[in-house]
């Protein structure tokens, strides 16, 4: 039994993925294919997922956009789903509930890639040159930047500082993003290819990284005496979205008798979530400690 329990604690201190639920109809018509229809399911709450990562309601056109760029990581978003209830069934429409997890880590870390969490509230100026591109092959630069939250302007004058990104198209396409002292290039078939590497490249500098991790919030509560207790209190973090970010469980180990938990979170109400902490650790009996 106690070689049982220390192999739990082990596997929580590596670590596991964060995930949570969504519930979403699904709908299957006369003569639809049933894999698309469960594919509609899946991105419908990814879109959910995303919104409650985002803590906003996104226009439903950036919304449709980013979804049709997440519909490529399906496979690593979605971990699972169930059936929740039978609304409907006749010999031509099945209406079902469906509960789907997503990743949610998974997620943000994508969301982040692309743009989406550093403009979700004001889009981002970038400067943007063209050598040898000929007009008509830039025609899906609106759609890359409407993903993305961007706003091209004219160059910088002295003493501004904001990405500036160099296309240029021969056999392939190639850009070259810069910004202060960083620049990253990147060559491909596609521009979609190359705006999205290049853009990838430039939200996960460690800089930005650093400022993130200035408004992180670490956590370590104590007092559990069953592996079980971790896992329940992560749960119901997942749905303190209004209040949270982003959060992971960073790692469970043996406290004396019982067992400590390590959370990393970036909160949206730096308060608001202290607050319901504080509650929650008094409910149960356990113990605060702000790291």
């Amino acid at each position: 039994m106690r070689r049982c329990f220390y192999g739990l604690c082990l596997l929580l201190v590596v670590g596991f993925p964060v995930f949570a639920d969504q519930e979403v109809p699904f709908v299957l018509g006369p003569e639809q294919d049933q894999t698309r229809a469960l594919y509609a399911a899946f991105d419908t709450a990814i879109g959910q997922e995303m919104e409650a990562i985002l803590g906003r309601t996104l226009p439903s056109s950036r919304k449709a956009l980013i979804l049709s760029v997440l519909s490529a990581d399906r496979n690593s978003l979605v971990t699972g789903y169930k059936e929740v209830v039978v609304l409907e069934s006749t010999n031509s429409t099945t209406a079902k509930k469906l509960l789907v997890r997503i990743s949610t880590s998974v997620l943000h870390k994508r969301l982040q890639e692309l743009g989406v969490v550093a403009t979700i509230d004001t889009p981002m100026s970038y400067a943007l040159t063209f050598s040898g591109v000929e007009p008509s092959l830039t025609k899906g630069l609106g759609v890359l930047q409407e993903i993305s939250g961007l706003v091209p302007r004219s160059l910088p004058e002295e003493g501004q500082s904001i990405p500036e990104l160099k296309l240029s198209k021969t056999d392939v396409w190639m850009g070259v993003l810069s910004y202060q002292q960083w620049q990253s290039s990147h060559s491909a078939q596609t521009l979609d290819e190359v705006w999205f590497e290049l853009w990838k490249a430039y939200f996960s500098r460690s800089d930005l990284a650093q400022a993130a991790t200035s408004n992180t919030l670490q956590v370590r509560i104590s007092g559990w005496l069953s592996g079980q207790g971790p896992m329940e209190f992560d749960r119901m973090l997942e749905t303190w979205s209004a209040d949270i970010g982003h959060k992971s469980l960073v790692g469970v180990e043996m406290d004396g008798p019982g067992l400590s938990a390590t959370w990393s979170i970036v909160p949206r109400s730096r308060e608001g979530v202290l607050q319901k902490l504080e509650e929650a650790v008094r409910f149960q009996g356990l113990v605060l400690e702000i790291l």
